[in-house]
């Protein structure tokens, strides 16, 4: 059986899920769907009614509006995942952060070091601090896609009859009706998009501001 998550996206730099690079992946934040999704499960992330700018002293409403969707290809350990991005031929080796060039590397979201450390890797510089580790790591695995969609900065308003989709709470909603999941991704499949040219995230304007934080 196929299921659908559904949340809100409160803070999007482009990180969490992260969609550079070839490939999207959710490796930190929301620790129930990613300790759950398998593959061929989709997940997807509507606006948040509050998406405060701090650089640009402004607040944003982007609710009601898709911000991205992933349709699960691998659901494999936080740890295998950072296994796979060290190697250093592998696309997915920018998805370690870096303060060097491009500022997508800044918002790289293979951030936990396992190494020997599998019950206490190390956290890398990143748009997440120590704070964050807990919830982080309670999600165990992380979920890549091939198949992906991400809107950013520029999402697309979602059809009265997908609303009920949307997530009005904390955490997650679930979706097992087939109906339904079938009528939301035929949509967002219509949706035009292009992975070479990608929107940027709501929240780029923060990204030095966040990054490597104490």
């Amino acid at each position: 059986m196929q299921n659908l998550y559904s949340y809100i996206v409160k803070w999007d730099f482009g990180f969490s899920p992260n969609p550079f690079w070839g490939r999207m992946t959710l490796n930190c934040c929301k620790p129930p769907i990613r300790r759950t999704a398998k593959k061929g499960d989709w997940v997807v992330g509507f606006g948040s009614t509050k998406v405060i700018r701090e650089m640009k002293r402004d607040i944003i409403n982007y609710s009601g509006k898709l911000v991205f969707a992933m349709k699960v290809a691998d659901t494999i350990p936080m740890s295998k995942y950072y296994d796979m991005c060290i190697e250093s031929h592998n696309p997915l080796h920018n998805k370690i952060p870096s303060s060097d060039g491009d500022w997508r590397l800044k918002v790289g979201d293979c951030i936990y070091k396992f190494g020997s450390r599998l019950n206490d890797p190390e956290l890398l510089p990143s748009i997440h601090c120590p704070s964050d580790s807990a919830k982080d790591l309670r999600g165990l695995n992380t979920l890549l896609a091939d198949e992906y969609y991400y809107f950013g900065a520029s999402p697309k308003e979602a059809p009265s009859n997908l609303k009920t989709l949307i997530n009005q709470n904390i955490g997650y909603l679930p979706c097992a009706d087939e109906t339904m999941i079938s009528n939301i991704v035929s949509w967002v499949r219509s949706l035009p998009f292009d992975k070479m040219d990608l929107a940027e995230p709501q929240l780029k304007c923060d990204i030095d501001l966040y990054y490597n934080r104490k």
